[in-house]
C-alpha cells in the first residue's frame, strides 16, 4: 500500500513525496522533492512529517529510505526527524548511496516534530 502527497502554494505544485510497502511492516518513502523555486520555505520537513503520519495510519512500524552525500538538506531534515543509518537493504547500484530507517512506533510517540 503506497501514497504519493504533493505540496502546493497558492494552487501550483511545489514539491511531493511518495511511500511504498516493502513488507507490512516496513515501508520506504521515495522521491522527496521541492521545486528550486519553493526550497528555504519548510516544506521538505511538512511532506516527510506527512508521509510519516501516513505510514503510521497504515500500521507500519518502519519507514526507510536511501539518500546521497550531496542531498543535504534532506539528509538534515531526515536526521532532525529521527531517522538513523541502517545497513543497505537492497543493493543500490549508485556509489555513496546511504540508507536510513525511522521506528515509527517510537516517533508517533514523541510526536510531530515541527
Amino acid at each position: 500500500e503506497g501514497a504519493l502527497i504533493l505540496a502546493r502554494v497558492d494552487g501550483v505544485a511545489a514539491g511531493c513525496v511518495a511511500l511504498r510497502k516493502l513488507s507490512s511492516l516496513v515501508c520506504e518513502m521515495k522521491r522527496l522533492f521541492v521545486r528550486p523555486s519553493y526550497r528555504g520555505m519548510g516544506i521538505g520537513k511538512q511532506l516527510v512529517a506527512r508521509i510519516i503520519e501516513e505510514a503510521i495510519k497504515r500500521h507500519y512500524q518502519f519507514m526507510r529510505l536511501d539518500t546521497l552525500p550531496l542531498m543535504k538538506d534532506a539528509r538534515k531534515i531526515y536526521q532532525d526527524m529521527g531517522f538513523y543509518p541502517i545497513s543497505p537493504y537492497y543493493d543500490n547500484p549508485i556509489v555513496g548511496a546511504e540508507f536510513m530507517e525511522l521506528n515509527l512506533e517510537n516517533w508517533s510517540k514523541k510526536g510531530t516534530r515541527l
